[in-house]
């Protein structure tokens, strides 16, 4: 088994480093690795919600333009209101 100093100085032959890391080396290395995440994650979330709203907006915008009825609307009419409307689309 390794000890953590050698694992280190493996690490740094493998990254082709000429000085070997050090652990303050290492953990700054990490720290700015998390905090790069951290930005990359709110980046891809607000792109996602971005997203999520034109979705919304153009489905609605669809569903306004070609007559679609919401489901609730869909469940309140009665029979006859339900066969006027569909002899009314053709």
């Amino acid at each position: 088994m390794k000890t953590d100093e050698e694992r280190l100085i493996e690490y740094s032959e493998t990254l082709g480093l000429f000085q070997r890391l050090t652990v303050s080396d290492l953990i700054r290395s990490h720290q700015t690795l998390r905090s790069m995440n951290v930005d990359v994650v709110e980046e891809r979330r607000k792109h996602v919600q971005e997203a999520a709203n034109r979705a919304y907006q153009d489905a609605h915008a669809y569903a306004m333009a070609n007559e679609y009825i919401k489901v609730s609307d869909l469940a309140a009419m009665t029979l006859g209101e339900l066969s006027g409307m569909l002899v009314d689309q053709q």
